[in-house]
């Protein structure tokens, strides 16, 4: 790792001005590779804060870390520090390239948390389709405590949790003559041991990502006995624009599981059931869901005994058509490679 290249923009982030106001730097080296960089985003005050990673969607081969800038900034915003990460992209670089970064990068923040200003141990994570992914294998690879590069809860936003389901991330990411341990490998829903993180798993209905996927993650968190929470939002919002819409219950699930985390202590239980109706988002807040702050019954809790379902009917054509929406246009392949 190259400790001397990483340290100069280390050093800037834990001078006594980043302690005065929030701060961000971007392209922040966590190793030596040309992709192995992160943004940083340090709220204001001197910490320790509980952090989180970021990661970026795209198919697997192609984002980059500034696609997550506004869910960095809401992060702030909550009290987090935030490392919005860049990792090797198929194919030039297939699995476990881009994976082994991500862990790469979790276990850096770890070994410079006092020049981060964050807590070493709770460090949770967010990740949007692709990103997702990557997320959920952080929270799942692996098992025992969350040190190292394991995760003490993260939130997964149209995550593909079975490769087995699509033709295009395994030709691409994997290799186009996978095979089925590879692409278990790269599988979140095959990882799960009941020492994982708790998890929260959003998915729209009518997106890139099939519900089915959510429901196969959320069943491996059940037979775990893992704490989990399934949200099912009846829209084609995907990945990060979906993540918009459900800041609020995002940030209340990390703050539970993040910041509430006590080593040695066995996780609250979630309550997927619960008919609470969603906080709604202060007006004018970064990436706030459009008419949610106006009128909070269009983002309606509807639960049920295994998913809470957000109705969200406002906004969602604005949010599309103003973003340039890069959806994970998967070619849909059930039940192939079981």
């Amino acid at each position: 790792m190259a400790l001397a290249l990483a340290l100069a923009p280390i050093a800037l982030l834990a001078s006594p001005a980043a302690a005065q106001g929030p701060a961000v730097q971007t392209s922040v080296p966590y190793g030596s590779g040309p992709m192995q960089t992160m943004d940083v985003y340090l709220p204001s005050g001197s910490g320790p804060f509980p952090a989180l990673v970021l990661i970026h969607g795209g198919v697997f081969v192609k984002g980059d870390s500034s696609s997550m800038q506004a869910a960095a900034e809401q992060a702030v915003s909550h009290g987090y520090a935030a490392f919005s990460l860049n990792y090797r992209l198929a194919p030039q670089n297939p699995f476990p390239a881009g994976f082994d970064d991500v862990k790469t990068a979790v276990v850096f923040i770890r070994q410079h948390a006092s020049q981060f200003h964050v807590d070493p141990v709770r460090v949770g994570g967010i990740g949007g389709s692709a990103g997702a992914n990557l997320v959920a294998m952080l929270a799942t690879a692996g098992s025992g405590p969350p040190v190292g590069s394991r995760l003490v809860a993260a939130v997964l936003w149209s995550c593909p949790c079975d490769l087995h389901a699509f033709v295009h991330p395994v030709a691409e990411y994997i290799g186009p003559n996978a095979t089925d341990a590879q692409i278990r490998a790269a599988s979140p829903a095959f990882q799960v041991d009941p020492t994982d993180a708790p998890l929260l798993i959003a998915n729209g209905t009518n997106e890139g990502i099939p519900f089915p996927q959510a429901q196969e993650m959320a069943a491996a968190d059940q037979r775990n006995g893992i704490p989990h929470q399934l949200l099912h939002a009846p829209e084609q919002a995907h990945s990060e624009h979906l993540g918009q819409f459900i800041y609020p219950q995002t940030f209340a699930f990390l703050d539970k599981y993040v910041k509430g985390y006590q080593p040695g202590s066995p996780p609250p239980p979630t309550n997927p059931s619960a008919s609470v109706p969603p906080t709604p988002p202060v007006t004018g807040s970064p990436g706030a869901p459009a008419g949610c702050a106006q009128h909070p019954r269009r983002c309606r809790d509807a639960g049920s005994s295994n998913t809470v379902t957000y109705v969200v009917l406002g906004g969602v054509a604005a949010l599309l058509a103003s973003g340039g929406v890069a959806f994970l246009l998967l070619r849909h392949r059930p039940n192939a490679g079981r």
